[in-house]
């Protein structure tokens, strides 16, 4: 997609969509986290199966990155997102009538891999569609739709676990992901409308889109600060996914607690988690915009 906004309406209309539709799609990927603790006292599975189907998930999805990153240069990030937002839909819906560990097992493993086709795309709406006085705030307010989505879940989760099952979460879930699959549909009708094709932006990314020499890509890497951070990044995803993953289950089993209250002690991980984007600006303006600094 080489065209963009001008509009600012339109492009405000498009980053709130954007950040709204990224928020319900945490919501969606994260019903399994939130309902595990339930579907394990509920003997659908056991605890080291639960975490067999959460890795799975990650595996699938990151596969998924790499794939979307690729089409994302051939077809509509609009397009994409859309696909990437039902599909999870469906597969919330359809768990919550299984029992299954194998379906289940299989229909995450699906939502995983579209769950991926969402970020990519929008990373470049944000970064080349919205108009340019945008983009760089909006890159940095999209960071905080993995706590709210997270909140949102946590949220429907302690409430239907008051009502005794597990399954309307991924109901509500599915829900939620079809109406706002059929407001983005919309969004992305008008945005295309209003899309605006510059001679100088479509060539530039002509240009960005030729052959990258291995020699190039090499350097870029080193003097990036790439390879630095490969390590610091991999422990602190491994830290964020397990206490999201597990907390509420190891509080449950630890203190004996029922279901809602241990995911209610677990929201203090996405509470705190909230206030990292802002901490992490404020040391990047510190830093004067190092980069690798802010990072370390």
């Amino acid at each position: 997609m080489k065209g963009y906004l001008k509009d600012k309406n339109v492009s405000m209309m498009l980053f709130i969509a954007c950040w709204v539709l990224y928020t319900v799609s945490v919501l969606g990927r994260y019903t399994f986290t939130d309902a595990m603790v339930k579907m394990i006292s509920e003997k659908i599975f056991t605890e080291s199966q639960a975490g067999f189907i959460s890795g799975a998930f990650y595996i699938f999805y990151a596969i998924s990155q790499i794939i979307s990153g690729r089409l994302g240069d051939k077809y509509s990030p609009f397009a994409l997102m859309g696909l990437g937002v039902l599909i999870s839909a469906f597969s919330n819906l359809l768990i919550s009538f299984l029992s299954s560990y194998h379906d289940i097992l299989i229909l995450w493993c699906v939502n995983g891999f579209f769950q991926g086709m969402i970020w990519a795309p929008l990373i470049k709406l944000l970064s080349s569609v919205l108009c340019k006085e945008h983009r760089g705030l909006a890159l940095f307010y999209i960071s905080t739709t993995f706590y709210a989505g997270g909140l949102c879940t946590k949220a429907i989760a302690i409430y239907n676990f008051s009502q005794g099952s597990f399954r309307p979460i991924f109901k509500t879930s599915a829900l939620i992901l079809f109406i706002f699959f059929a407001i983005w549909v919309i969004v992305s009708i008008i945005s295309t409308k209003k899309l605006v094709y510059d001679g100088k932006q479509v060539q530039a990314e002509s240009k960005g889109g030729g052959k990258f020499k291995n020699k190039d890509f090499k350097k870029a890497i080193i003097s990036s600060g790439f390879l630095l951070m490969i390590v610091p990044s991999l422990v602190k995803s491994m830290g964020d996914v397990g206490l999201k993953s597990w907390g509420a289950t190891m509080i449950k089993s630890t203190y004996g607690l029922t279901e809602s209250f241990a995911t209610l002690m677990s929201l203090i991980v996405v509470l705190a988690g909230f206030s990292v984007p802002f901490v992490t600006r404020l040391i990047y303006k510190v830093t004067k915009s190092d980069e690798v600094k802010t990072s370390l």
